[in-house]
């Protein structure tokens, strides 16, 4: 069926996406600097991730908001 295998290939992209973030996030060793939510930790991770300021304003407003959903 159409719907299965586009579910199946949906899954598989979010789940493949997910493993080279994370071997990303590794390599950079970025969670020894991802220990606050500091304005300066997001700037700094900010650009060891995209080599630059790239999309700074938006990273530091969902970091905030998953920073409150996630101490709950």
């Amino acid at each position: 069926c159409i719907q299965e295998w586009l579910i199946s290939t949906r899954y598989n992209r979010a789940v493949a996406g997910m493993q080279i973030s994370l071997v990303f996030w590794k390599a950079k060793n970025i969670s020894n600097i991802a220990k606050d939510i500091s304005e300066e930790t997001i700037k700094t991770i900010t650009y060891k991730i995209n080599g630059a300021y790239i999309g700074l304003p938006n990273r530091k407003k969902y970091t905030t908001k998953a920073y409150e959903v996630l101490k709950k």
